[in-house]
């Protein structure tokens, strides 16, 4: 399978370019994928190489539905989903740990969606902690408790999700409906001056915005009747370029350094991919693997 460019703003070209790094080798890997995928009945948290090499569960199996990593790889924070009442709580997993502990309370809670600022000092995660809707918020992490929490999006009146941190921690990107249709958007962290990035339409709609390490380019989904693409457009606005992918694609995953794009597909495996388009690994497996993330060797 090859990435190939269907439409190329001159920008975003430079800057794609920027970011391939084909010649270097699986030896110089800094950081490892992670993912959620179904083992034994239930979806835990796998890590592999992004080349090559072994498929292994993290902890002794941790269950969740969506992973992120610190800056470091020493921490996860992840949620997990209550099958009999459908609450969803946050989770943090730390290398010093044999068990994951909970971040946010165990009934009657709605918090997903969780990603650490590039300081690990703070997370961003969607609660439906003051309206049905769901907002951005944020919060500090003091050990294994949750403080200074705050609501970025108060006062949109539309749902707010799928947020993600920019590489200098000034900006969190996010997937709002206020326009009326799901648009990517962009907010100083402290939930100031939301901006419109991706325009959103009757026939589709934009989600998982994923960061370039410069900062420069943010990749995502758009979903529609017919099809799922993987594009990227720039942060500060303009035309979204995509890519021809074999069938529907999600939750595009840039590694920190620039050097792969993980990807979940609808065959149910994650694959990863050069910056410029090369498949590196298809990550085979049985049952469904979605969710792609990356966290740095230690």
């Amino acid at each position: 399978m090859k990435l190939t460019v269907a439409r190329f703003a001159i920008g975003a070209a430079v800057a794609l370019a920027a970011l391939s790094c084909d010649s270097l080798t699986p030896d110089t890997d800094e950081y490892d994928l992670i993912f959620i995928g179904e083992q034994d009945g239930q979806e835990i948290i796998l890590r592999t190489g992004p080349a090559a090499g072994a498929i292994e569960a993290v902890g002794e199996g941790i269950p969740a539905s969506h992973v992120d990593a610190n800056a470091d790889g020493s921490a996860l924070v992840f949620h997990q989903v209550d099958a009999s009442t459908g609450d969803h709580r946050l989770m943090l997993f730390r290398d010093d740990m044999v068990d994951p502990v909970p971040l946010s309370g165990a009934t009657g809670v709605m918090d997903r969606e969780a990603v650490w600022s590039p300081d690990g000092t703070r997370i961003a995660f969607v609660a439906h902690r003051d309206d049905s809707y769901g907002d951005v918020f944020t919060a500090t992490l003091s050990g294994t408790h949750l403080s200074n929490v705050a609501n970025l999006t108060p006062a949109s009146t539309s749902p707010d999700m799928t947020p993600a941190w920019s590489p200098d921690g000034q900006s969190i990107a996010f997937t709002s409906y206020r326009g009326g249709y799901p648009s990517l958007w962009i907010m100083n962290a402290t939930g100031s001056n939301a901006r419109q990035v991706t325009f959103g339409a009757n026939e589709f709609s934009d989600y998982f915005p994923s960061w370039s390490p410069e900062g420069g380019l943010l990749a995502f989904q758009r979903i529609g009747a017919t099809a799922s693409r993987i594009g990227l457009v720039p942060a500060g606005g303009g035309e979204p370029v995509f890519f021809a992918l074999d069938g529907r694609n999600y939750s595009p995953a840039l590694s920190p350094d620039g050097k792969y794009l993980a990807i979940a597909s609808n065959d149910g495996d994650v694959k990863v991919l050069s910056a410029s388009g090369t498949l590196i690994r298809h990550v085979e497996r049985a049952g469904n693997d979605h969710s792609p993330a990356w966290i740095r060797r230690r």
